[in-house]
């Protein structure tokens, strides 16, 4: 993990969609997910794994970090 600020920064975090299951975050179609935040190019989902899918997580809604 690199501070938004350093030249290594690749992503940045622009909003969270919230809380949501691993298993509706990956029937979820993309274009449905983060839609609060405009320009959005990446969602991740971080959370509990486990084997059937109910744990819960945060979904970030990610863009490219462009260089200045």
């Amino acid at each position: 993990v690199v501070g938004c600020d350093t030249p290594e920064a690749a992503w940045e975090v622009i909003g969270n969609d919230g809380t949501w299951t691993e298993n509706d975050f990956d029937i979820t179609p993309a274009e449905e997910i983060c839609t609060g935040f405009e320009g959005t190019e990446q969602m991740l989902w971080i959370g509990e794994i486990t084997s059937d899918g109910s744990g819960d997580g945060e979904v970030v809604c990610l863009v490219a970090v462009t260089a200045e």
